[in-house]
C-alpha cells in the first residue's frame, strides 16, 4: 500500500472526525472517537515508516527523538492555545482551528511528500 496512501487517509479521517465531533451528539461523538483513533494509527505508522525510508539507519534514533520532543513540546502549547481559544473566544474555534491546519498538511502530503522507489533508502 506504501507510505503516502495511509498518510492521505489519515488526514482525511482525522477531518472527518474532526468535523462529527463538532456538531455530533453523544453517539455521534464515540463514532468521532473511533475515527480518530483510525486517523492517529495510519497517520503514525505511516509517518514512521517515511521517517526509516528517508534516515541513514545510524540516525534514525536521533530523528525519531528529535520528533518526539518537538512534538511533546508543540502539543504542550498547542493544548495552552486550544484552551485559551475555547474558554476566550468560541467553543468550536479551536475544532475549526485544527480543521483549518489539516487542509495544508493534506496538500503537502499530496503533492510534496515522495515515496522511496522500490525499497530504496537515503
Amino acid at each position: 500500500m506504501g507510505e503516502k496512501s495511509p498518510l492521505i487517509m489519515g488526514l482525511i479521517i482525522f477531518g472527518t472526525a474532526t468535523l462529527i465531533f463538532m456538531w455530533g451528539n453523544l453517539p455521534m461523538l464515540m463514532l468521532s472517537m473511533a475515527l480518530f483513533a483510525i486517523g492517529q494509527l495510519l497517520i503514525m505508522s505511516s509517518s514512521m515508516a517515511l521517517s526509516t525510508d528517508l534516515v541513514n539507519p545510524e540516525n534514525i534514533g536521533k530523528v525519531v527523538g528529535f520528533r518526539n520532543f518537538v512534538s511533546y513540546i508543540l502539543s504542550g502549547l498547542g493544548m495552552l492555545l486550544g484552551n485559551y481559544l475555547y474558554v476566550s473566544i468560541f467553543l468550536q474555534l479551536p475544532f475549526c482551528t485544527a480543521l483549518a491546519i489539516i487542509i495544508p498538511a493534506l496538500l503537502i502530503a499530496v503533492f510534496l511528500v515522495q515515496e522511496p522507489k522500490n525499497g530504496e533508502k537515503s
